[in-house]
């Protein structure tokens, strides 16, 4: 016997399905997409350039390692801004000399300094309030979402070039350690900027010191 699907019915499974699609699609579309932000990561990249060399102009020379130190976004308030820290041969002290978890571990050196990054970190604020104003987070979300790790990854690739700009424009001698440095983290970043920014005497011997077990 044949019964007639009533229309409400119908109605109500339409919608479902609709409100099942839009939780599988929206997600996707909230994901910060560089190409509709108001500024280009290059253009941030090159203004951070130029910050951090206008700040190796002001130091004394001589440092043997320079560390880019960037927002944490686990760990610290937002928005995201950036520090440096350098190390001078004079601030190892003698007992240590001989051990390069105090030569390459930023945590250890002496000067860190986060003045004069004004430019690069109002930039830096501008991506990040696109950023959030495309992603909603799950308030019950404990971990880093997906759109969180990308906006994340893009930021440290922002770092990466300005590092590899600069050291191509012979700001740093090849025997300058240079490193992007996430204090007591063990984030993939810290060796991954290490081994494409230095020469592999120096990293070789960051990697000893720094690798995972």
């Amino acid at each position: 016997m044949f019964y007639p699907v009533k229309k409400q019915y119908l109605i109500c499974l339409l919608l479902g399905l609709i409100l099942l699609a839009c939780a599988r699609i929206l997600p996707e579309l909230m994901k910060t997409d560089p190409k509709n932000s108001s500024i280009s990561d290059n253009e941030v990249m090159l203004i951070l350039s130029e910050d951090i060399r206008s700040h190796v102009e002001k130091i004394p020379p001589g440092f043997y390692g320079y560390a880019l130190l960037p927002w944490d976004m686990t760990t610290q308030p937002a928005p995201p801004t950036v520090a440096v820290g350098f190390n001078y041969e004079k601030d190892i002290s003698t007992k240590n000399k001989g051990d390069d978890y105090y030569r390459y571990g930023v945590d250890e050196w002496a000067t860190w300094e986060k003045s004069g990054f004004e430019r690069t970190n109002q930039k830096l604020a501008t991506l990040y309030e696109e950023f959030r104003a495309t992603h909603k987070k799950d308030p019950e979300l404990y971990r880093l979402s997906d759109a969180e790790l990308t906006f994340r990854s893009r930021l440290y690739s922002i770092y990466l070039k300005a590092l590899e700009h600069l050291r191509k424009e012979g700001v740093f001698e090849d025997d300058v350690y240079l490193v992007i440095w996430i204090p007591d983290s063990g984030q993939g970043i810290m060796d991954k900027s290490a081994k494409l920014l230095n020469i592999q005497e120096i990293y070789s011997r960051f990697f000893a010191q720094f690798s995972d077990p």
